[in-house]
């Protein structure tokens, strides 16, 4: 099964908000990507603490199943880039803080799980769908979009050409 969704690029499609003008998958890459959300640590976390760095941002939710296999690719991703080069952050979607919790204790997280119940921050980027996966570039614009499971080469390549244009400056 895994094989499958991975291959056909496997959506979990609950409706999270009326679907925007452009799907986030249309989304220029001059848009930047701001935020200002809870961490389950309870700490703000803002857009703005990773100025200068690449960032993958997993949106995704605690119902969807295909969400499960694209935060096991993202981990093995995390462990080859190491922290200092890239950022990783799981932005959970339209769910109660101690839903996510308790699911994050079952299924941890091996980068920081922040908190947008409201969907304030998905709306904004017209995340209708989940998995949705971005790659932010060191100068915060969105580098990489893409609804359904993204493969780690997918991830990998889209880190390596935002790590390459902070090299470009």
């Amino acid at each position: 099964m895994a094989l499958v969704a991975v291959g056909t690029g496997f959506t979990a499609r609950r409706v999270l908000v009326s679907p925007p003008g452009r799907p986030a998958a249309e989304q220029a890459a001059a848009e930047m990507l701001e935020f200002d959300l809870s961490s389950l640590e309870g700490s703000r976390v803002t857009s703005g603490d990773f100025s200068g760095r690449v960032v993958v941002v997993d949106f995704w939710a605690t119902w969807c199943g295909p969400c499960r296999l694209q935060a096991e690719i993202l981990s093995a991703l995390r462990a080859s880039y190491g922290s200092d080069a890239v950022s990783f952050l799981a932005i959970n979607v339209g769910e109660a803080e101690d839903l996510v919790r308790s699911y994050v204790a079952d299924e941890p997280f091996s980068y920081p799980v922040l908190m947008d119940p409201t969907q304030e921050v998905s709306s904004r980027y017209g995340i209708y769908a989940l998995p949705t996966v971005m790659v932010v570039r060191p100068d915060s614009r969105i580098g990489y979009t893409r609804t359904g499971i993204s493969t780690a080469n997918q991830v990998a390549a889209a880190i390596d050409r935002a790590l390459g244009s902070a090299e470009r400056g």
